[in-house]
């Protein structure tokens, strides 16, 4: 297991891919943080978000994370994309000549 800190604006499809390289990962990061929490400052609970109605006191997981707070990431999870994480690491943009 390792601990992470989320960054301003990431979300919990962020976190997944970058870790686990799969969005099966948002699963595992829920149950392995119970206490996740979600940054809702920017959005107005009880109007539409994303086209679909959020209830005050609901959470959409598609909100960003609150910045700053520790993810436990298991690195031994047998769900990881190894090929995905491998490519993310090697990935170099092409820039324009």
């Amino acid at each position: 297991m390792k601990s992470i800190v989320t960054r301003p604006n990431q979300t919990l499809f962020d976190v997944a891919i970058a870790n686990y390289g799969t969005l099966d990962g948002v699963i595992k990061l829920l149950d392995d943080n119970a206490d996740i929490q979600f940054d809702t400052s920017q959005f107005n609970l009880g109007l539409t978000v994303r086209e679909h109605k959020v209830p005050p006191g609901s959470t959409d997981i598609a909100m960003p994370l609150i910045a700053g707070q520790t993810l436990t990431i298991d690195e031994q999870w047998a769900g990881r994309n190894i090929a995905v994480l491998k490519a993310l690491n090697t990935y170099q943009p092409v820039t324009a000549q």
